[in-house]
């Protein structure tokens, strides 16, 4: 088992957000985790990440504390963040440098952005291609993404993020979040994907979202 999740409860301080949780992952799996905004994925994401400590429970990455193991797992949050003075190439050989990764080229071809260009320049949507790429080119034993359709059109949500996550998955271990219905269609056809409905573990979430979603409280 790659990544082994045992009695997880993730939060902030004393609040619960969600959890407890457990699965296990192998190289190749791909994990969504759904549901709307709010009920915690994004906790769930950053403790995976080893960004937020556990409040109870443990994340093992190959069988050992995932803190050990912390350059193993590449994180890209849901808020759209990136040095702003750096060319897009640049950004991407920074990655490469700190990841042992490469494609730079092939990355930029995929999600159409020339690399002579300052991320300064780009729009919230070239920025998270510019993220994707950085996805392409790192190489990890775990990625985890949060929310990679954000600022995204729907051609590239529906088409580009599915393929960058099936080639992606193809290295190691992945974790996507998502509140869209189409990305959980797109991505469910994709080989070995495990479903984590996160309204059914949240803690915080309200009494009309759990009506709306047929789930109950754990």
């Amino acid at each position: 088992m790659l990544l082994e999740v045992r009695d997880l409860v993730a939060g902030y301080g004393n609040l619960e957000v969600i959890g407890p949780l457990s699965f296990g992952l192998n190289n190749g799996d791909i994990l969504v985790v759904y549901g709307p905004n709010g009920v915690g994925k994004s906790t769930l994401l950053k403790t995976l990440a080893t960004i937020l400590k556990p409040l109870r429970g443990s994340v093992l990455l190959m069988g050992e504390d995932a803190v050990k193991h912390r350059e193993e797992i590449f994180y890209v949050p849901e808020n759209i963040t990136l040095p702003e003075r750096l060319k897009v190439r640049d950004y991407l050989n920074v990655v490469s440098l700190l990841y042992n990764g490469g494609e730079i080229d092939e990355a930029l071809k995929i999600v159409a952005l020339p690399g002579d260009v300052r991320v300064n320049t780009l729009s919230q949507g070239l920025r998270r291609r510019l993220q994707l790429a950085s996805v392409f080119v790192a190489r990890a034993r775990v990625y985890i993404i949060d929310d990679p359709t954000v600022g995204l059109d729907d051609y590239a949500a529906e088409h580009l993020v599915p393929s960058i996550l099936g080639e992606v998955a193809k290295r190691g271990t992945l974790i996507v979040s998502t509140k869209e219905r189409r990305l959980t269609e797109a991505v469910g056809v994709l080989k070995n994907v495990k479903m984590l409905n996160a309204l059914e573990y949240s803690r915080v979430a309200r009494p009309s979202e759990r009506m709306l979603n047929g789930s109950r409280h754990r």
